[in-house]
C-alpha cells in the first residue's frame, strides 16, 4: 500500500485535502492503533484479535462499496492500515513460541535469515504488480486490491468466529 501513496495523495487533493495528508493519515493508521492498544491486545485471545482484524478489513470493504470515489478508497485504506497495525501488534504481543503469520516470518528472518530471499521476492513482486495495475487502471486497481483484502478479511473473520463458537460437551 505504501507504493500507492502517490495515488492516495491525488485522492486527497480531489477531496480538497492537502496531499501530504495521505502520507500522514496512512502512517497514523498504520502505527497508532497498534502502539496505543498493545497492552489491551496482549489480554485478548488470538481468535478475538483475528476477529477484530477481520472485522476492520471487512469494514474497509463495506466502506469502499458504500462510499464511491476517493472518499471510500481513502476510508478503506485507513481501516486496512489500522487492521495491519493491530494484527502486527497483536502478533508481537504473543509469547515468542506462539507467534504466527507475519510476526513469525519476521522473527525467523531476523534470527536466522532463511526467509529473507523468498519474502523479499514475494513482496517486491506484489509491489511491482500493484504499481503495474495502477499504471494500467488507476484508482480502480487500488480499489480492487482493497476489495480483495476486505474479502480475505471477511473470510478470516468468519473462520475465527467459527473457531470461537460454543461446542456441545460430549459425555
Amino acid at each position: 500500500m505504501m507504493a500507492a501513496l502517490p495515488l492516495m495523495a491525488e485522492a486527497c487533493s480531489s477531496l480538497g485535502w492537502p496531499p501530504r495528508w495521505a502520507t500522514g493519515l496512512h502512517l497514523a493508521a498504520m502505527l497508532l492503533p497498534g502502539a496505543l492498544l498493545t497492552g489491551w491486545l496482549h489480554g485478548l485471545e488470538r481468535a478475538r484479535r483475528s476477529m477484530l482484524v477481520g472485522g476492520l478489513l471487512a469494514a474497509g470493504g463495506a466502506l469502499l462499496w458504500a462510499v464511491q470515489g476517493p472518499a471510500g478508497l481513502m476510508g478503506a485504506a485507513l481501516l486496512h492500515g489500522a487492521a495491519w497495525s493491530l494484527a502486527w501488534a497483536g502478533a508481537l504481543a504473543e509469547p515468542r513460541g506462539q507467534r504466527s503469520g507475519l510476526a513469525t516470518a519476521s522473527v525467523a528472518t531476523a534470527t536466522t535469515g532463511h526467509a529473507v530471499l523468498p519474502a523479499t521476492a514475494l513482496l517486491s513482486g506484489a509491489t511491482l504488480g500493484l504499481g503495474w495495475a495502477i499504471e494500467l487502471s488507476g484508482p480502480a486497481a487500488l480499489a480492487a486490491t482493497h476489495g480483495v483484502i476486505a474479502l480475505l478479511g471477511a473470510i478470516g473473520l468468519a473462520a475465527a468466529a467459527w473457531q470461537e463458537r460454543p461446542r456441545p460437551r460430549v459425555a
